[in-house]
């Protein structure tokens, strides 16, 4: 146990304790004991019980050692002010013995003491979060909680509880109702969510009534587990946080057993999935030794989805997870700097309808939490999941603009992109932008330009007409009922393009060449607007 200054301090306040040291830096003391006749016998890390005058006579040649003295003497305001003979000094100001601060601040170590063996103990017998605050609460004498990712209770003090209402509302439910989410939401924090690496004060009147202090445990770069000390009586001191702080070494301790438990039962893949995903993981070899104790299969039947929100303030992240993971549980998902990422197992090669179950599953949960969804197309390898995860990606970055024509008729709603759909775009701005311009001089987007500004001049639609044309596969009848018009009115204007353009479309390279143009004059434009897009 290490004994800090300001427990010291804090003990000594009721009875006038005056520190001349500097109490932002965490001094620490092996033990108490009375100041020994022989100075050369005088260590460090011990704080000395004595008289006033005795600490002064000593102090000049002993700066690294702390003093809790009796004040035996007068001391003027030059004496007071004298750093080299007060500092490292605590003072007690009233008519009390010597052998009186030793015992009390020595029964206040062994009190301490007596907490932490107590706290290895619960660890020692296998026992969990409500052990831990059950053996705490009669020595911090405040509320206290141990809430998961999702702001559910997993443990709480039997004796000290919370008056505060946002409190209260935990205790009867188990859990942050939507109204007390409100306010985490109001005071950003959840922005913060993933930066609180350690103790978070809460201060009264922002969230709750009361002030508080709290910590999350972390695994595999993710919050998981959050303690809550809520001060109902007295304010928070330097004290109170340091002693929060050891529960919360405890609770972390118990809540890394907890999750290499689970690891070693091969339910953790969060970590495998993250080194393959952002950490470069592509050894074969190597994926494949750690997919057999995750119990994953290294050749099967997959495809990989990308999450992400709107508004990343109103995001649990964990909250997120666990409500994923319990709509698909063949499923993995991992959550990344409020990025979600999902690899879907299937039990057979009919990948298209099966996802599109899942998704038909999630789809309420993702939009409640105003998240988008990326669709990777479907792969055979675990070896692929990182190139998947990158196609979902470039699904949400290219899906999300507007396009003219509809890329996949049967989606399941907005928030959906699948990358088999946007593919086109992404080859075309890839060969746009590389060392070779594809579109540079290239001879169908001059035509498309020539039809769109004819169009512009004449306020007509050829450019549609000849688009759902080659999209149909020359099926005038098809175009007819997409552009609501006799199948002879099609004819007649594609041939009307034939004349003005001078382009067989029987052949299948000008169709292919002339589609390329029409996608590539989207992913420029984004949208249609009848203008032409340049011919570098």
């Amino acid at each position: 146990m290490e004994y800090t200054s300001n427990i010291v301090l804090s003990l000594l306040l009721p009875y006038r304790g005056k520190p001349y040291i500097n109490t932002n830096e965490k001094k620490t003391y092996r033990w108490a004991a009375l100041l020994p006749d022989n100075s050369n016998e005088m260590e460090e890390d011990m704080l000395y019980v004595c008289r006033l005058s005795e600490a002064m006579a000593r102090n000049r040649d002993h700066q690294s050692c702390h003093f809790v003295c009796i004040c035996d003497r007068y001391l003027s305001d030059d004496e007071r002010e004298d750093a080299e003979a007060m500092n490292n000094l605590i003072l007690v100001e009233e008519n009390r013995s010597v052998s009186w601060l030793l015992n009390k601040i020595q029964n206040r170590f062994l009190e301490l003491d007596r907490w932490e063996k107590e706290m290895k103990d619960v660890l020692l017998s296998g026992g969990g979060y409500q052990d831990l605050l059950d053996v705490s609460e009669r020595y911090l004498k405040n509320a206290l909680f141990v809430l998961d990712s999702a702001y559910r209770l997993l443990a709480y003090s039997k004796t000290y509880k919370s008056s505060d209402p946002f409190n209260i509302s935990l205790y009867e439910k188990g859990y942050h109702d939507p109204a007390n989410m409100q306010k985490f939401y109001k005071y950003n924090h959840v922005e913060n969510y993933f930066n609180a690496k350690g103790i978070t004060k809460g201060n009264p009147g922002e969230i709750a009534l009361l002030e508080s202090l709290s910590k999350w445990c972390w695994y595999d770069e993710t919050p998981l587990i959050k303690g809550i000390e809520v001060f109902s009586d007295s304010p928070s001191s330097k004290e109170s946080t340091e002693l929060f702080d050891l529960l919360m070494h405890y609770i972390n301790a118990c809540f890394l057993r907890e999750q290499k438990s689970i690891q070693s039962s091969g339910h953790e893949y969060g970590h495998f999935m993250r080194d393959m995903i952002y950490n470069g993981l592509s050894d074969i070899n190597q994926i494949a030794k750690c997919a057999k104790q995750m119990g994953f299969p290294i050749v099967g039947n997959f495809d990989a989805y990308r999450i992400i929100f709107v508004d990343e303030n109103k995001v649990l992240p964990g909250q997120f997870v666990q409500e994923i993971s319990a709509l698909l549980p063949c499923s993995k998902i991992i959550c990344k700097d409020f990025e979600g990422s999902i690899l879907n197992i299937y039990s057979s090669n009919n990948i298209d309808e099966l996802s599109k179950k899942n998704i038909g599953r999630i789809l309420p949960v993702v939009e409640e939490h105003g998240g988008m969804i990326g669709v990777s197309a479907p792969f055979t390898r675990l070896s692929g999941l990182s190139h998947a995860c990158t196609q979902a990606a470039i699904a949400l970055q290219y899906g999300r603009r507007s396009y003219c024509y509809t890329p996949r008729p049967d989606k399941l709603s907005p928030s959906i992109y699948y990358y088999d759909s946007i593919q086109i775009y992404h080859m075309l701005h890839t060969c746009s932008n590389g060392r070779f311009d594809f579109f540079r001089s290239n001879p169908y987007l001059n035509k498309l330009n020539e039809l769109i500004e004819y169009d512009c001049e004449h306020e007509s639609n050829l450019a549609d007409i000849l688009f759902w044309y080659l999209y149909y596969e020359r099926r005038a009848t098809e175009t007819g009922k997409k552009l609501h018009m006799h199948r002879n009115t099609v004819m007649y204007h594609i041939q009307h393009i034939n004349d003005m353009l001078n382009m067989d479309f029987d052949d299948y390279i000008t169709r292919m060449q002339m589609m390329l143009a029409y996608h590539y004059v989207e992913m420029s434009a984004a949208k249609m607007d009848n203008s032409p897009v340049e011919n570098k």
